[in-house]
């Protein structure tokens, strides 16, 4: 029998018998190899992935369970669409054809991330292009719903510094932080195959999915705006009055004080003007830190708290001495 010919029912009957057979043999005798494959590819992209400046990534790894598999097998071999049934009915072991027995996720935390990380794997990994899927795509465009990518690679070859003992193909998927949420959501309340979710809880599904994406592409705009203007600070202010303002910044922050980039650029002026203030007075430099007065005197009234008496007399009579007051 050759590929592309039409599969009488008896035949697909057969092609499951011989699929579901097939593999439940080969789970007997290699499911431990899945595991170590999926352990194996799980540190491997970690490690890639943090060595291209990616070590906020998440990444996970599984072996397919066997009754999955098994499911599976069943229903492309009932999908008259799907190749499956004249592969198998051709000798092909499942195992070559499934695509999934080992399954890789890349959370990223941004949705612009995808394709970069996409191009890394394309340098690593033989991918096979007739296998990627992008499901960020809809084939309308009022359809919204999971919104990930997913690539096939081929089996790595095994050397002497790495072992990959299934020689089974394995999947990659890249999706964003955000559509992860929905996707597990999504799976456990819609998406099954023996109960069809009704019409009117898809769409909400489908909706919210709308408004995460539409979420996403805001937290790339505000990521991008942020380092535009942090950018800009480091350019006026230079990488050590930068680091200084970002660390008081932090400091406030704990304690709910919120400082904007302007306010910011600002400290780091009356960092100076703190120097100024400690080199005209030695004993300051023995009360009070450079950072503490460079926010006292940025404003006075809200920072009183943070220097003590002694401190606000010795800059008073600095200013009455300069004729500040």
């Amino acid at each position: 029998m050759s590929l592309g010919v039409s599969v009488s029912n008896d035949d697909r009957v057969r092609a499951t018998e011989i699929g579901v057979l097939a593999i439940t043999a080969f789970y007997g005798s290699r499911v431990a190899d899945l595991g170590g494959d999926a352990e194996f590819l799980r540190g491997y992209f970690e490690r890639l992935l943090c060595r291209c400046g990616y070590s906020s990534l998440i990444v996970e790894a599984r072996p397919k369970p066997l009754a999955s598999a098994i499911d599976k097998i069943r229903r492309k071999c009932a999908d008259e669409n799907s190749p499956y049934c004249s592969r198998i009915l051709n000798g092909e072991p499942p195992e070559r054809i499934l695509t999934d027995l080992v399954g890789v996720r890349i959370t990223c935390k941004f949705s612009d991330q995808i394709d970069e990380v996409e191009a890394l794997l394309a340098k690593n990994f033989s991918l096979r292009d007739i296998e990627r899927i992008d499901h960020r795509k809809p084939k309308h465009y009022g359809n919204f719903g999971y919104a990930a990518l997913h690539l096939v690679a081929d089996p790595i070859q095994t050397s002497v510094t790495q072992i990959y003992f299934s020689d089974c193909a394995f999947e990659i998927q890249i999706r964003s932080a955000l559509m992860d949420v929905w996707s597990v959501v999504n799976w456990d309340i819609a998406y099954t195959e023996e109960r069809k979710a009704p019409y009117e809880l898809l769409r909400r599904m489908s909706t919210l999915s709308a408004l995460f994406y539409l979420v996403d592409q805001e937290f790339i705009r505000i990521r991008d705006e942020m380092s535009e203007e942090s950018n800009a600070l480091r350019s006026v202010t230079g990488d050590q009055a930068f680091e200084f303002s970002t660390e008081i910044a932090g400091a406030l922050a704990k304690r709910g004080i919120t400082f904007d980039l302007r306010d910011r650029a600002k400290l780091v002026d009356f960092a100076e003007k703190a120097r100024t203030y400690i080199a005209k007075d030695g004993d300051l430099g023995r009360i009070v830190t450079v950072d503490a007065l460079a926010l006292y005197l940025f404003d006075r009234d809200r920072f009183a708290w943070i220097v003590n008496e002694r401190t606000a007399k010795a800059v008073d009579d600095i200013d009455r001495a300069a004729g500040h007051r």
